[in-house]
Protein backbone atom coordinates (compact mmCIF):
# COMPACT_ATOMS: atom_id res chain seq x y z
CA UNK A 1 0.00 0.00 0.00
CA UNK A 2 3.01 1.98 0.76
CA UNK A 3 4.09 1.82 -2.55
CA UNK A 4 0.57 2.81 -4.59
CA UNK A 5 0.97 5.59 -2.28
CA UNK A 6 3.75 7.12 -3.67
CA UNK A 7 3.36 5.82 -6.90
CA UNK A 8 -0.43 8.07 -6.71
CA UNK A 9 1.30 10.79 -5.89
CA UNK A 10 4.49 10.76 -8.45
CA UNK A 11 1.47 10.49 -11.48
CA UNK A 12 -1.01 12.90 -10.03
CA UNK A 13 1.93 16.01 -8.93
CA UNK A 14 2.81 15.17 -12.66
CA UNK A 15 -0.44 15.03 -14.42
CA UNK A 16 -1.99 18.01 -12.67
CA UNK A 17 1.08 20.25 -13.94
CA UNK A 18 -0.18 19.37 -17.67
CA UNK A 19 -3.67 19.91 -17.28
CA UNK A 20 -4.60 22.43 -20.19
CA UNK A 21 -8.51 24.02 -19.00
CA UNK A 22 -9.91 24.03 -15.61
CA UNK A 23 -12.31 21.13 -17.16
CA UNK A 24 -9.25 18.63 -17.07
CA UNK A 25 -8.12 19.87 -13.81
CA UNK A 26 -11.30 19.13 -12.25
CA UNK A 27 -11.32 16.14 -14.02
CA UNK A 28 -7.87 15.23 -12.23
CA UNK A 29 -9.21 16.74 -9.03
CA UNK A 30 -11.92 13.61 -9.29
CA UNK A 31 -9.25 10.78 -10.30
CA UNK A 32 -7.46 11.03 -7.74
CA UNK A 33 -9.35 13.00 -5.04
CA UNK A 34 -12.87 11.59 -5.74
CA UNK A 35 -15.01 9.44 -4.00
CA UNK A 36 -14.68 6.96 -6.76
CA UNK A 37 -10.89 8.46 -7.16
CA UNK A 38 -7.26 6.18 -7.05
CA UNK A 39 -6.82 7.79 -3.31
CA UNK A 40 -9.62 6.91 -2.10
CA UNK A 41 -9.62 2.76 -3.25
CA UNK A 42 -6.22 2.32 -1.61
CA UNK A 43 -8.01 3.79 1.96
CA UNK A 44 -10.77 1.51 1.25
CA UNK A 45 -8.01 -1.53 1.06
CA UNK A 46 -7.55 0.02 4.93
CA UNK A 47 -9.74 -2.93 5.91
CA UNK A 48 -7.26 -5.73 5.40
CA UNK A 49 -4.22 -3.92 7.15
CA UNK A 50 -3.32 -5.23 10.81
CA UNK A 51 -4.14 -2.97 13.65
CA UNK A 52 -0.92 -1.96 14.05
CA UNK A 53 -0.18 -1.11 10.26
CA UNK A 54 -3.26 1.06 10.19
CA UNK A 55 -2.67 3.83 11.71
CA UNK A 56 0.82 4.88 9.60
CA UNK A 57 -1.16 3.94 6.55
CA UNK A 58 -3.69 6.25 7.20
CA UNK A 59 -1.59 9.11 7.87
CA UNK A 60 0.33 8.30 4.93
CA UNK A 61 -2.78 8.75 3.14
CA UNK A 62 -4.11 11.62 4.20
CA UNK A 63 -0.38 13.24 3.68
CA UNK A 64 -0.37 12.72 -0.13
CA UNK A 65 -4.33 13.64 -0.13
CA UNK A 66 -2.98 16.94 1.90
CA UNK A 67 0.07 17.56 -1.06
CA UNK A 68 -2.22 17.15 -3.90
CA UNK A 69 -4.81 19.69 -2.34
CA UNK A 70 -2.01 21.84 -1.96
CA UNK A 71 -0.03 21.81 -4.98
CA UNK A 72 -3.15 22.98 -6.39
CA UNK A 73 -4.32 25.39 -4.06
CA UNK A 74 -1.14 27.09 -3.69
CA UNK A 75 -0.37 27.56 -7.91
CA UNK A 76 -3.81 29.97 -8.00
CA UNK A 77 -2.06 31.57 -4.83
CA UNK A 78 1.06 32.05 -6.81
CA UNK A 79 -0.38 33.31 -9.74
CA UNK A 80 -2.76 35.51 -7.91
CA UNK A 81 -0.03 36.94 -6.40
CA UNK A 82 1.99 37.40 -9.36
CA UNK A 83 -0.58 38.79 -11.82
CA UNK A 84 -1.27 41.60 -8.21
CA UNK A 85 2.29 42.58 -8.28
CA UNK A 86 2.52 43.25 -11.86
CA UNK A 87 -1.04 44.61 -12.53
CA UNK A 88 -0.06 46.79 -9.52
CA UNK A 89 3.18 48.01 -10.89
CA UNK A 90 2.33 48.30 -14.94
CA UNK A 91 -1.28 48.25 -14.50
CA UNK A 92 -3.36 45.45 -16.24
CA UNK A 93 -3.27 46.38 -20.01
CA UNK A 94 0.53 45.88 -19.98
CA UNK A 95 0.43 43.24 -17.97
CA UNK A 96 0.54 39.67 -20.19
CA UNK A 97 -0.60 36.17 -19.41
CA UNK A 98 2.90 35.67 -19.96
CA UNK A 99 4.55 37.68 -18.19
CA UNK A 100 2.32 36.11 -15.18
CA UNK A 101 2.95 32.19 -15.50
CA UNK A 102 6.92 32.88 -15.96
CA UNK A 103 6.69 35.32 -13.06
CA UNK A 104 4.62 32.31 -10.95
CA UNK A 105 7.11 29.48 -12.61
CA UNK A 106 4.40 27.46 -14.60
CA UNK A 107 3.76 26.68 -17.87
CA UNK A 108 1.11 28.71 -20.28
CA UNK A 109 -0.63 25.31 -20.45
CA UNK A 110 -1.08 25.02 -16.60
CA UNK A 111 -2.26 28.55 -15.86
CA UNK A 112 -5.05 28.06 -18.12
CA UNK A 113 -6.41 24.77 -16.53
CA UNK A 114 -6.55 27.76 -13.54
CA UNK A 115 -8.10 30.56 -14.92
CA UNK A 116 -9.72 30.51 -18.28
CA UNK A 117 -8.63 33.87 -19.06
CA UNK A 118 -6.79 37.02 -17.97
CA UNK A 119 -9.72 38.66 -16.70
CA UNK A 120 -10.60 35.88 -14.43
CA UNK A 121 -7.14 35.98 -13.07
CA UNK A 122 -7.37 40.11 -12.41
CA UNK A 123 -10.21 39.67 -10.12
CA UNK A 124 -8.98 37.23 -8.25
CA UNK A 125 -5.70 38.82 -7.76
CA UNK A 126 -7.73 41.98 -6.99
CA UNK A 127 -9.84 39.97 -4.45
CA UNK A 128 -6.20 38.64 -2.75
CA UNK A 129 -5.87 42.37 -2.22
CA UNK A 130 -8.48 43.23 0.16
CA UNK A 131 -7.10 41.49 3.08
CA UNK A 132 -3.36 43.17 2.77
CA UNK A 133 -5.35 46.22 2.32
CA UNK A 134 -6.97 46.14 5.66
CA UNK A 135 -3.73 45.05 7.52
CA UNK A 136 -2.27 48.32 6.20
CA UNK A 137 -5.27 50.13 7.36
CA UNK A 138 -5.23 48.55 10.76
CA UNK A 139 -1.34 49.37 11.05
CA UNK A 140 -1.47 52.64 10.15
CA UNK A 141 -4.52 53.41 12.67
CA UNK A 142 -2.27 51.63 15.17
CA UNK A 143 0.88 54.04 14.86
CA UNK A 144 1.36 55.73 17.89
CA UNK A 145 3.18 58.67 15.66
CA UNK A 146 0.16 58.99 13.29
CA UNK A 147 -2.64 61.04 14.26
CA UNK A 148 -6.18 59.86 13.15
CA UNK A 149 -6.08 62.66 10.20
CA UNK A 150 -2.14 61.83 9.24
CA UNK A 151 -3.16 58.07 9.38
CA UNK A 152 -6.43 58.17 6.66
CA UNK A 153 -4.51 60.70 4.63
CA UNK A 154 -1.09 58.22 4.23
CA UNK A 155 -4.23 55.60 3.30
CA UNK A 156 -5.79 57.55 0.49
CA UNK A 157 -1.95 58.60 -0.61
CA UNK A 158 -0.93 55.18 -1.10
CA UNK A 159 -4.05 53.91 -2.51
CA UNK A 160 -3.80 57.31 -5.21
CA UNK A 161 -0.24 56.20 -5.87
CA UNK A 162 -0.94 52.71 -5.54
CA UNK A 163 1.86 51.50 -8.28
CA UNK A 164 4.72 52.99 -5.69
CA UNK A 165 3.10 51.44 -2.78
CA UNK A 166 2.24 47.62 -4.72
CA UNK A 167 -1.65 48.57 -4.49
CA UNK A 168 -3.42 47.64 -7.99
CA UNK A 169 -5.95 50.23 -8.75
CA UNK A 170 -7.46 49.97 -11.89
CA UNK A 171 -7.95 53.03 -14.51
CA UNK A 172 -10.88 54.21 -16.58
CA UNK A 173 -9.83 52.11 -19.37
CA UNK A 174 -8.94 48.89 -17.26
CA UNK A 175 -12.50 49.21 -15.57
CA UNK A 176 -14.33 49.38 -19.02
CA UNK A 177 -12.46 46.75 -20.23
CA UNK A 178 -12.72 44.26 -16.97
CA UNK A 179 -16.66 45.01 -16.90
CA UNK A 180 -17.13 44.11 -20.56
CA UNK A 181 -15.54 40.51 -20.19
CA UNK A 182 -17.02 39.65 -16.78
CA UNK A 183 -20.72 37.62 -16.49
CA UNK A 184 -23.36 39.81 -15.19
CA UNK A 185 -23.05 37.21 -11.81
CA UNK A 186 -18.96 37.57 -11.68
CA UNK A 187 -19.80 41.80 -11.76
CA UNK A 188 -22.06 41.20 -9.02
CA UNK A 189 -19.99 39.18 -6.87
CA UNK A 190 -17.45 42.00 -7.65
CA UNK A 191 -20.05 44.89 -6.71
CA UNK A 192 -20.32 43.05 -3.33
CA UNK A 193 -17.10 42.58 -2.39
CA UNK A 194 -16.20 45.75 -3.28
CA UNK A 195 -18.93 47.14 -1.13
CA UNK A 196 -18.08 44.94 2.18
CA UNK A 197 -14.21 45.90 1.55
CA UNK A 198 -14.81 49.79 1.61
CA UNK A 199 -17.06 49.43 4.55
CA UNK A 200 -14.36 47.59 6.11
CA UNK A 201 -12.16 50.06 5.39
CA UNK A 202 -14.70 53.13 6.77
CA UNK A 203 -15.18 50.72 10.15
CA UNK A 204 -10.91 50.53 10.23
CA UNK A 205 -11.17 53.88 10.20
CA UNK A 206 -13.82 54.34 13.14
CA UNK A 207 -16.62 55.12 11.05
CA UNK A 208 -19.72 53.59 11.19
CA UNK A 209 -20.56 51.91 8.19
CA UNK A 210 -23.67 52.18 6.45
CA UNK A 211 -24.51 51.67 3.37
CA UNK A 212 -24.70 55.42 2.04
CA UNK A 213 -21.45 55.87 3.77
CA UNK A 214 -20.13 53.17 2.04
CA UNK A 215 -21.25 54.33 -1.10
CA UNK A 216 -20.07 58.12 -1.03
CA UNK A 217 -16.65 56.62 0.30
CA UNK A 218 -16.11 54.37 -2.62
CA UNK A 219 -17.31 56.85 -5.29
CA UNK A 220 -15.04 59.62 -3.21
CA UNK A 221 -12.00 57.20 -3.03
CA UNK A 222 -11.89 55.70 -6.71
CA UNK A 223 -12.74 58.94 -8.16
CA UNK A 224 -9.28 60.45 -6.72
CA UNK A 225 -7.32 57.33 -7.32
CA UNK A 226 -8.73 57.12 -10.89
CA UNK A 227 -8.54 61.08 -11.82
CA UNK A 228 -5.09 60.98 -10.99
CA UNK A 229 -4.10 58.11 -13.08
CA UNK A 230 -5.93 59.28 -15.93
CA UNK A 231 -4.20 62.68 -16.13
CA UNK A 232 -3.58 63.51 -18.99
CA UNK A 233 -3.39 60.44 -20.81
CA UNK A 234 -7.31 59.50 -20.74
CA UNK A 235 -8.49 63.17 -19.38
CA UNK A 236 -5.75 65.54 -21.74
CA UNK A 237 -7.40 69.04 -21.23
CA UNK A 238 -6.41 68.25 -17.38
CA UNK A 239 -3.21 69.84 -16.71
CA UNK A 240 -0.80 67.52 -15.76
CA UNK A 241 1.82 69.96 -13.83
CA UNK A 242 -0.76 70.38 -11.10
CA UNK A 243 -2.10 66.46 -10.68
CA UNK A 244 -0.02 65.74 -7.73
CA UNK A 245 -1.27 68.69 -6.00
CA UNK A 246 -5.26 67.84 -6.89
CA UNK A 247 -4.71 64.73 -5.47
CA UNK A 248 -3.64 65.99 -2.69
CA UNK A 249 -6.54 68.53 -2.39
CA UNK A 250 -8.89 65.91 -2.94
CA UNK A 251 -7.46 63.29 -0.38
CA UNK A 252 -7.61 66.55 2.11
CA UNK A 253 -11.55 67.29 1.03
CA UNK A 254 -12.42 63.22 1.60
CA UNK A 255 -10.51 63.19 5.23
CA UNK A 256 -12.62 66.20 6.43
CA UNK A 257 -15.55 64.31 5.15
CA UNK A 258 -14.33 61.62 6.78
CA UNK A 259 -13.48 62.97 10.06
CA UNK A 260 -17.21 64.93 10.38
CA UNK A 261 -18.68 61.25 9.95
CA UNK A 262 -16.20 59.93 12.54
CA UNK A 263 -18.01 62.54 14.73
CA UNK A 264 -21.27 62.01 14.22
Amino acid sequence: MKEQLAKIEREALETITKAADPTALDELRVKYLGKKGELTAVLKQMGKLSAEERPAMGALANEVRSVLEETIELTAQKLAAAALELIAKNGIQRTTVEQIYKKAGISRTFFYSFFPTKEDLIVEALYLQQPRILAYVKRLMEDPALSWREAVRQFLHACCYGEEYGIAVLTIEEQQHLFRHLSPESCRVFREKQQRLFGQILEGFGIRADKSRIDLFTNLSLMVMVVRRAIPDTLPFFVPEAADETAAFQIHVIVDALERLKEQ
